[in-house]
């Protein structure tokens, strides 16, 4: 047996939240992933010099523990259980599905990805603005580069707002209580001009393809019958009932804008965000730098105690994730 040596931690737990989350098993993702036979997988660009990988359809991403990372879950495990469970419609904390070591000792956690589509735009975002820029825009940017973009802020309907502010506020409680800092949220923004949908010729494009449907099948469902030639309805393609996710959790938002009935284009934005980097302590490192860097040297740092750090976090999206004004007349799709 190719899994015999293979190892699941923290697995009593995170079986409950696969449960809740309706995911694959460890050994599908392992299946899909080849995660037996691989020799590593894709280099991140950040700090912790981890190895990346993802499922062929995007809906899973598994990355490198170490020792000290899984030791931090061990601690963390029984808090983080009970809140995802309990708030598994709303809360946006990424969704640790596996815990899995392998016979090399490589250790993979195993969580949903929240941004299944590609997007030319993409933000991690910490509330700070030290050390918090990227030059390359081909890089994933920062809270720098995020308050000199408005235009990349995301526009919700009320009701998704109301729900991301009671999601920010119990998951960063949540950590807070664990004394976690340093986690961020990772936002991706796409935006499609489309123009008028020629069913004839099948001349369709959909931004997004729905579960269950190819994408051509997809694209047809944008037109209704009350405004043939125009993209319409989004929502039936997307899914009829708002309170409908896809099954792995992705948290996102789609708006649909025309300037006027006679418009022949459509603006579609797609949001998709969540909480990640959950694991790193208000250790003594953290804490000397915070005191030195921070409080003798008058410097502003990243690295804040959980509760400041919490609040700051909050601050900032509060500030940039906003409801339409008059002026953006907008339907919401997701």
């Amino acid at each position: 047996d190719k899994y015999s040596g293979v190892i699941l931690r923290c697995d009593e737990k995170l079986a409950s939240i696969r449960k809740a989350f309706k995911t694959l098993s460890p050994l599908e993702i392992a299946e899909a992933t080849s995660l037996v036979e691989t020799e590593g997988g894709e280099k991140g660009a950040g700090k912790s010099g981890a190895d990346f990988i993802r499922t062929p359809d995007g809906e899973y991403f598994l990355k490198t523990m170490t020792k000290r990372d899984l030791r931090s879950f061990k601690n963390f495990a029984r808090a983080y259980h009970e809140h995802m469970v309990k708030y598994h419609d709303t809360t946006l904390l990424v969704r640790v599905i596996a815990i899995v070591v392998m016979p090399d000792r490589r250790i993979w956690l195993v969580m949903n990805n929240w941004l299944p589509l590609h997007f030319r735009h993409i933000y991690d975002l910490k509330g700070s603005s030290s050390g918090r820029r990227s030059k390359d825009e081909k890089t994933v940017w920062k809270d720098q580069n995020w308050d000199e973009h408005p235009e990349h802020h995301p526009v919700l309907p009320i009701e998704d707002l109301a729900e991301f502010h009671m999601a920010i506020n119990r998951d960063t409680n949540t950590l807070s209580r664990a004394t976690m800092i340093d986690y961020s949220l990772v936002y991706g923004r796409e935006t499609h001009i489309l123009s008028r949908c020629h069913l004839e010729s099948g001349d369709c494009v959909a931004p997004v393809c729905a579960e269950g449907l190819g994408c051509a099948d997809a694209a047809k469902h944008f037109h209704t019958e009350g405004h043939p030639g125009h993209w319409g309805e989004v929502h039936e393609y997307f899914c009829r009932d708002r309170k409908v996710r896809p099954h792995y959790g992705h948290r996102c938002v789609a708006t649909m804008h025309a300037a006027s009935s006679g418009d022949p284009t459509i603006e579609v934005n797609v949001y998709c965000f969540g909480i990640i980097d959950i694991l790193k302590y208000f250790r003594k490192y953290a804490s000397a730098e915070y005191i030195v860097r921070g409080g003798v040297l008058g410097r502003d740092i990243s690295a804040w105690p959980p509760l400041p750090y919490a609040s700051r976090f909050r601050e900032q999206l509060t500030e940039t994730f906003r409801e339409p004004t008059r002026q953006e007349p907008q339907r919401f799709i997701f």
